[in-house]
């Protein structure tokens, strides 16, 4: 449960994998959603948005969330895979990360995959499974790709964030508690170089 950059057999998840409607799979609590899930961050300050009613999943209605993203396609989950092999891997994140937000200049944009989330403490939690990216955008500069279902989007610090804790949902909770730990770790090393 949480975050995790462990490494995992990716051929056995892959395996796993099979098309299925969102509709059928949000009713159906023995599957496992596969989404993607990125994390902007610009400076010291990170890109957060309000869920607006016209998402499909009513579950997260109303509440902010840290990451950006999406339900994979079947077409995804090849090149998904492939995310290490930059020719496969970059393109897919990409065009995902660009449905969501875009930036003037997305190839300036640094894209780096940061681990796996998952949690079993809410019900729309356990039916997902995401591939965290973390993302430094290189202006502060972007538009909302899908208008209507994200508002509100500004950047905001890890402890104006951690001041509104109660108006997030649980994933990005678990994502700022890793950033934070991240940041942590990141501070002990260049005070040990």
């Amino acid at each position: 449960m949480g975050c995790t950059a462990e490494s995992f057999d990716e051929k056995e998840l892959y395996n796993e994998c099979r098309p299925m409607r969102r509709r059928e799979a949000e009713e159906d609590f023995s599957v496992i959603q596969l989404v993607s899930v990125f994390v902007i961050r610009y400076g010291d300050q990170y890109l957060t948005y309000k869920r607006t009613k016209r998402l499909p999943e009513s579950r997260l209605h109303g509440v902010y969330s840290l990451g950006f993203g999406g339900h994979l396609n079947t077409t995804d989950l090849s090149p998904l895979w492939n995310i290490f092999d930059p020719a496969l891997g970059l393109p897919l994140l990409e065009r995902e990360l660009r449905e969501e937000v875009k930036f003037e200049s997305l190839g300036s944009a640094d894209i780096s995959y940061r681990g796996l989330i998952y949690d079993t403490s809410r019900e729309v939690s356990k039916q997902h499974l995401g591939l965290v990216y973390h993302v430094v955008a290189s202006s502060p500069e972007f538009e909302i790709g899908e208008r209507g279902f994200l508002m509100s989007p500004k950047y905001e610090t890890i402890e104006e964030i951690s001041q509104r804790r109660d108006d997030f949902e649980n994933w990005s909770l678990l994502l700022i508690d890793e950033e934070i730990r991240w940041k942590r770790e990141l501070l002990i090393q260049q005070h040990t170089m």
